[in-house]
């Protein structure tokens, strides 16, 4: 058994931002990631915030840094355009039985320690929001309770941007900031 793991996150059937075909085609990617990570005895945990309807956690979070810049940067969807269009993972992602399916900080904690996990790795969607900060098991709130390390498969994961120039900075974000170091899924 593997002292890693990897975070499936926010990988939907939909999603308003994006070409549906790009978005099936990036997750039919991260399935031939995540086959190849179990084979090597990776606990593969599953994040489709909102499809899960899971309670959520007493813990008292504190503000997480470069939260505004993030935001303010980030696309959003133009007016009367319906963003939660989502309802379910994507189906080019395979859940295995032996998968653990969460959008709970106490249950993601508990994955953890159950096997004794030492590096976790993000990948999916998008890493200036959710992954980083906007949900409760995101790597700001995460590295508030635990130790651990994280990464993020960039080549495999997606900001949500209104200027892809701003990419750099996101990534910068992701290393200085939330001391996440950058990867490709090639490096796994």
């Amino acid at each position: 058994m593997s002292d890693s793991a990897i975070i499936i996150y926010d990988c939907w059937d939909k999603h308003w931002y994006g070409k549906q075909v790009d978005l099936d085609n990036n997750c039919k990617k991260i399935n031939t990631l995540i086959e190849k990570v179990r084979l090597k005895g990776y606990t593969v945990i599953h994040h489709p915030s909102d499809c899960v309807g899971q309670k959520k956690t007493n813990f008292k979070f504190k503000s997480l840094p470069k939260t505004n810049y993030l935001l303010d940067n980030a696309e959003q969807p133009a007016p009367g355009v319906k963003w939660k269009v989502w309802s379910k993972q994507n189906p080019n992602i395979q859940i295995d039985k032996n998968d653990y399916i969460t959008e709970s900080i106490d249950e993601l904690l508990n994955i953890l320690k159950l096997h004794k996990i030492k590096k976790l790795y993000y990948v999916g969607y998008h890493i200036n929001l959710c992954i980083l900060w906007a949900r409760e098991t995101s790597i700001g709130n995460l590295k508030q309770v635990t130790d651990i390390e994280t990464f993020v498969v960039k080549d495999l994961s997606e900001a949500l941007l209104k200027n892809k120039k701003d990419l750099q900075f996101v990534y910068d974000i992701c290393e200085n900031d939330y001391s996440t170091k950058l990867i490709n899924s090639g490096d796994l």
